[in-house]
């Protein structure tokens, strides 16, 4: 038993992958795993023998692999550092964070592992790599799903959202949660696509683009002669205003206040749009007006922050309102 314990992680690799040569490849694997554990006197579902069993019954890239372990205990991976314990044995591979590499593409193991052999990558950053792309990879196929690009896949979604179907844009959504379904914001990003494609010649004339897949347009109309034609005329795939941003003039009176609400209320109206958000940067004697405009309507919530800020000849201040409903 002491002899096994004095085994560093490269022996052990190498222990069971005679052994799966040998008993492995049968659609059975807990024999060999069995036998596995019971000869490095180990716990079969520990992580170690986890990672082991992963490594030793690779079909491709198990020599890379092997080679990098091999690199690894010799101390000679970049940026690698011994200290302590390490300087007197071999180092320990930290085969847990190993995790997410057996879930990528093997031709993403390959590059990875070439990368770490020819130093351009330390090991930390394969691991964390290899995270990434196993994220990447679910996003991409929800994408897909999403995108109805089932039947060309990956190559179909590309060719249709060039600018979309990047890792610049979906690695942002690697940071939500799939484990109980598609997140919502990802449905709304992919749904906006798809109606932001049927204008595609009108895209042309945006004025900016976002990462989350947002045109804007500049509108050449006053604010008080907007309406939902002229708003679809000159906005591809418009469907309601989700925000509205106004500095306040400073002659406005409560008629234009008033206004400007039923205007946005009546687009939205036609666009079917029954929650959306009217931020107003006002002076502060203005609070009361704008007050008085908002306790008239229904189903309106709204908020004032105190959020207030010095400029150079009087106080500002931010008011904002919330509809979560509108009162048609």
């Amino acid at each position: 038993m002491e002899q096994h314990n004095k085994m560093c992680f490269t022996d052990k690799v190498k222990v069971c992958r005679k052994l799966h040569e040998e008993m492995g490849n049968e659609d059975d694997k807990t024999p060999w795993e069995k036998t596995c554990a019971m000869i490095l006197k180990e716990k079969v579902d520990s992580a170690m023998m986890q990672s082991i069993f992963e490594i030793s019954s690779m079909d491709e890239n198990y020599e890379l692999m092997m080679s990098v372990i091999e690199m690894y205990e010799d101390g000679a991976t970049k940026g690698q550092k011994l200290k302590g314990e390490e300087l007197r044995n071999r180092p320990v591979l930290p085969y847990t964070k190993l995790r997410d590499f057996f879930s990528i593409k093997t031709e993403d193991q390959c590059l990875l592992l070439e990368n770490v052999l020819d130093s351009t990558m330390t090991f930390a950053d394969m691991c964390k790599e290899a995270s990434i792309l196993k994220k990447l990879d679910l996003v991409q196929r929800s994408f897909c799903q999403q995108t109805h690009c089932l039947d060309g896949g990956w190559e179909e979604a590309v060719e249709r959202f060039p600018k979309e179907a990047t890792r610049e844009r979906l690695e942002e959504f690697t940071k939500l949660s799939f484990s109980r379904g598609i997140p919502d914001s990802f449905v709304n990003y992919c749904q906006r696509l798809l109606r932001l494609e049927k204008h595609e010649d009108g895209l042309k004339n945006a004025a900016a683009y976002s990462k989350n897949g947002t045109y804007a347009f500049s509108v050449p109309e006053t604010i008080s002669n907007l309406n939902t034609s002229i708003l679809k005329e000159q906005c591809p795939g418009f469907s309601g205003i989700d925000l509205t941003l106004i500095d306040m003039p400073k002659d406005w009176s409560v008629e234009d206040i008033n206004r400007l609400v039923v205007m946005i209320k009546a687009i939205n109206r036609d666009s079917q749009k029954k929650m959306y958000n009217i931020a107003l940067v006002c002076d502060v004697a203005h609070i009361s007006e704008v007050l008085a405009v908002l306790k008239k309507e229904k189903n309106v919530l709204f908020n004032l922050p105190f959020a207030m800020w010095k400029t150079v000849s009087e106080d500002r201040i931010l008011d904002w309102w919330t509809v979560y409903s509108v009162w048609l």
